[in-house]
């Protein structure tokens, strides 16, 4: 322990996950506030995150075995009282490999290294602090309003997490003759042990006769028979049987686009969360969405679903927001009942919220409906993602007013289109890709269309994504390049796609999902390979869709001003310098135009009116400034049909 009147130096090399993580405010906050210097060196390495930021985050210095980022943590302590801490930070940097950090770090000197001094928000967050806007926003339930936005009343009323069943092999399958089988196998097991227990039933509290009801399904644990959790003991303990309920076999959610049978069950369900109120039937209709819950390494994204959403749908703790939920008119019993006719559907939408909409843009027009699609939209918005990011990794999802009643409208109805695409995703036109197949193929064999698992053509490094081979005999094609930039995380739909229609084993119960069983029993032996012609129809209508979305104006005080002669010399130069090059990071990163991406959206006007005057290739500025991109698929590539997308695209958001 470093004493007061001594003073010393705490040193550690320990998970980096402090550096960032919201669990660790508290800890931030009391190094700052107890030492008098706080020295972090982050040397990233976080392999938990995926595609373009696992890559980012590069080697892990202590090689394979480890998956956490990586931190070099000094607290220093003089004698006396702090009246808080100096932060000295620095990050490595991305890309770098294991060997290029150590290098790094091997040539590294305490005062010789450049750091950066770090002034802590009120959070404690040392980098990738967050907005002092976003806290002003809508919440989207009512639960999250929180003093900054006490007087904005939250869109929805009710929210939860996703199913838990802490048994998928066992609750979800492609097959629904399997899951029954497998159910019912499981089932029974339990209550055999159940039986056989009661037979030496143990006295004392009820949680010794947990403790031993534990101990004895350890000792006769049979994995291809059942899986145990703590609710399982307590149920043993007291003597539970359980029963297979008919009504429990649904369809679910379990990941973007691959919906699996599912066995709904209190028994055999970790945590039903309110998906009982949510979907009580088989016949209940329902729309909700998910998005990604706090404490996810995935970027935010959101899906909506018209059944129950498993934990993981969209990263792990993900939330659902439903548009209804159903009560019972008269007294609740215990468990509902499918065929009950006092059960009511309420709208999960916050009326007060509804008022204020109407209020706000003075149309008493707006709906419960368009309130619930222009949330999706908004949840969409590439601008909001972009700016909000580091906010919604730390806490709950707000969302802005658009600026004007059309573009209120605007969302909406783009929410409306996409909830019709995301949802409907099975029915929707295939795209045209082209479909090749192997010599001597038959259409009408038994596995002609049978996936194992499919790949992105070319090497597994270095993949073709313009084409999948699904089997040895069926090639699909001419997949664009905007289908790719619909991500869900940090993966694409397609990607989705081939992570999860593939045939697996789960290595502990033995069973086997395979995906074709779902081809089969709905009698659709082409069902995954027009699934990819679908997804891909879905993934480019929905990133044209995003982004036409209407630009979002954010009152937030710190857009710094831009000077149009400034701006004028800037564009001047850039031009000018980078007119020989051809490498479009060397553009991309001169300092001209970083000055000028600096100056953010106020930019957005000059840029435009350059464009128009002087032409010039400034799309990806613009891009990168607002998230959007107004330009169709088939005009990329055009500088005159691009030219007119954008400035098109400028007068409708008001940037004449």
């Amino acid at each position: 322990r470093v004493q007061d009147g001594d003073g010393g130096i705490v040193g550690f090399v320990t998970n980096g996950g402090f550096v960032d993580s919201k669990a660790f405010d508290g800890f931030r906050k009391a190094v700052a506030g107890e030492f008098h210097a706080v020295y972090c060196y982050d040397l990233r390495g976080d392999q938990r995150t995926a595609g373009e930021k696992s890559r980012q985050e590069g080697g892990k210095v202590f090689g394979q075995e480890s998956r956490a980022s990586v931190a070099i943590l000094l607290l220093v302590k003089k004698p006396g009282e702090s009246p808080g801490a100096t932060v000295y930070y620095r990050d490595i940097g991305d890309y770098l490999s294991r060997e290029a950090k150590l290098d790094i770090l091997a040539g590294s000197r305490l005062d010789s290294t450049e750091w950066e001094i770090i002034d802590p928000d009120e959070h404690g967050d040392w980098v990738n602090q967050r907005s002092k806007t976003f806290p002003t926003f809508r919440p989207l339930a009512t639960e999250d309003s929180t003093t900054d936005a006490r007087s904005l009343a939250g869109i929805f009323v009710r929210q939860t997490m996703g199913l838990v069943t802490s048994r998928d092999a066992w609750c979800y399958t492609s097959s629904q003759k399997q899951l029954m089988e497998n159910i019912r196998r499981s089932v029974d097991f339990y209550n055999s042990q159940v039986q056989e227990f009661q037979k030496n039933k143990p006295a004392g509290s009820s949680a010794e006769r947990s403790r031993v009801a534990k101990s004895f399904a350890i000792s006769r644990d049979n994995p291809q028979h059942f899986h145990w959790d703590a609710k399982n003991y307590r149920d043993l303990a007291n003597g539970k049987s359980y029963a297979v309920d008919d009504k429990g076999f649904r369809e679910s959610s379990y990941r973007p686009f691959f919906k699996q049978n599912l066995y709904f069950s209190h028994d055999l369900n970790n945590r039903v969360r309110e998906f009982p109120e949510i979907y009580p039937t088989l016949q209940a209709e329902n729309l909700g969405i998910s998005i990604t819950g706090l404490g996810s390494n995935s970027p935010f994204h959101c899906l909506m679903t018209d059944n129950i959403a498993e934990y993981c749908l969209t990263a792990v703790n993900s939330l659902y927001l439903p548009r209804w939920h159903y009560v019972q008119t008269k007294a609740l019993t215990q468990k509902m009942e499918p065929d009950d006719p006092e059960l009511e559907r309420v709208s999960n939408i916050n009326p007060k919220a509804v008022t204020q909409f109407r209020e706000h843009y003075g149309d008493q027009e707006i709906s419960e409906d368009d309130l619930f699609y222009y949330a999706y939209g908004v949840l969409h918005s590439r601008q909001w993602r972009e700016k909000f990011a580091d906010d919604l990794t730390k806490t709950a999802a707000r969302i802005p007013m658009a600026a004007t009643a059309d573009d209120f409208r605007a969302f909406a109805d783009a929410g409306r289109e996409l909830a019709e695409l995301h949802v409907n995703y099975e029915t929707v036109e295939p795209y045209p890709l082209e479909e090749s197949h192997g010599h001597g193929w038959n259409p009408d064999a038994p596995d002609a269309y049978r996936v194992e698992k499919m790949a992105y053509t070319g090497a597994a490094r270095n993949p073709d994504r313009t084409a999948i081979v699904c089997n040895a005999n069926v090639t699909l094609s001419g997949i664009p390049e905007a289908a790719h930039e619909y991500q869900l995380g940090s993966r694409s739909a397609l990607d989705w796609l081939i992570d999860r229609y593939q045939v697996k084993t789960d290595g502990k119960s033995g069973i086997t999902n395979d995906p074709n069983d779902w081809a089969a029993e709905h009698d659709d032996p082409r069902y995954i390979i027009d699934l990819v012609k679908r997804v891909t129809a879905v993934s480019v209508r929905t990133v044209e869709i995003v982004n036409g979305l209407p630009y979002l104006r954010f009152d937030d005080g710190d857009e710094p001003t831009a000077d149009p002669e400034t701006f004028r010399q800037l564009a001047d130069r850039w031009e000018e310098e980078t007119i020989y090059l051809s490498n479009p990071r060397q553009i991309a990163q001169h300092p001209a135009h970083q000055e000028i991406l600096d100056m953010g959206a106020v930019a957005v006007p000059l840029i435009l009116k350059r464009l128009k005057d002087q032409g010039g290739h400034w799309f990806s500025t613009l891009r990168s400034i607002t998230a959007a991109d107004p330009v169709p698929v088939e005009d990329r590539g055009n500088v005159p049909a691009m030219t007119t997308a954008w400035l098109d695209w400028g007068r409708r958001n008001g940037y004449a």
